[in-house]
């Protein structure tokens, strides 16, 4: 299934294999969902031809007429998708596209858990006896490269003499394996990873609500250092927009981070 998974995302990025012949790919073949993987593998083979290209279309003397705007259907409520009888303690929520599977961190139970779309069943994908994680507090999926980024903390905890411990943790978004772990050094104390985001080409950059600012991973050194100061209270969590632009959202809003000259707008 990890091939499967793995071969559709290769296939929808544009890249093409033997799959449906290899011997090496036998078994992936009697999977249930191989047909609709052949057909994207396909989709992904044919060569663009002069007659699928668009055409314009030809001029006409008489003025042209609108077609009037079909509203889309909206999804009912009983289309949800329900996990019954599942005590998960949500702090995030991924949906990994490729394999129709939802990521959600149970924070207290420090493990991440899949929802599969499909069926619905509900199994673990990694606790903190592998990974390491503190109480999961965000987490994001990279769809391109196919790696899951996690962030945890250790819960705040009054009267203590030291900062609680935070880190980044780098998964294997297939099957879960950690390949990565990230800790926060002591010349970025106090902080709190509060959330993460990747950008366009795989920057990866995390929050800290502590100190109200936005650090980025260093992928030659392994380690984190900071990109800009918020100035706000009560950061929550944040999104990438393209390479350089990050959405946060606090207390009393939301701010537009600009990560290559610092510039922060209030939306």
């Amino acid at each position: 299934h990890d091939a499967l998974v793995m071969l559709g995302r290769l296939a929808e990025q544009g890249f093409t294999s033997d799959a449906a012949t290899n011997d090496d790919f036998r078994a992936v073949r009697q999977l249930r969902q191989w047909p609709e993987l052949e057909a994207v593998i396909t989709t992904a083979a044919r060569p663009v031809t002069p007659s699928a290209l668009p055409v314009s279309p030809p001029a006409v003397s008489a003025p042209a007429v609108s077609a009037p705007a079909v509203a889309p259907v909206p999804r009912r409520i009983e289309d949800a998708l329900r996990a019954t009888g599942v005590g998960v303690g949500p702090a995030g929520l991924a949906y990994d596209r490729v394999s129709s599977r939802f990521v959600v961190a149970d924070a207290k139970l420090r493990k991440l858990v899949i929802i599969d779309e499909r069926s619905g069943h509900v199994v673990d994908l990694v606790t903190s006896a592998s990974a390491g994680f503190y109480e999961i507090t965000g987490l994001e999926i990279d769809p391109v490269r196919g790696d899951l980024w996690v962030v945890s903390a250790e819960p705040p905890a009054p009267g203590a003499d030291r900062s609680p411990a935070s880190a980044l943790h780098k998964l294997q978004l297939v099957s879960g394996r950690p390949l990565e772990q990230i800790t926060v050094p002591l010349d970025l104390q106090p902080c709190r990873l509060q959330d993460v985001a990747v950008t366009r080409d795989g920057g990866v950059l995390v929050l800290d609500a502590i100190g109200n600012r936005v650090l980025r991973l260093r992928s030659a050194t392994h380690t984190l250092a900071p990109v800009a100061s918020l100035h706000v209270q009560g950061s929550t969590s944040f999104a990438a927009a393209g390479d350089r632009i990050v959405y946060v959202a606090h207390a009393s809003g939301v701010v537009r981070l600009d990560t290559v000259t610092g510039a922060v707008v209030v939306v």
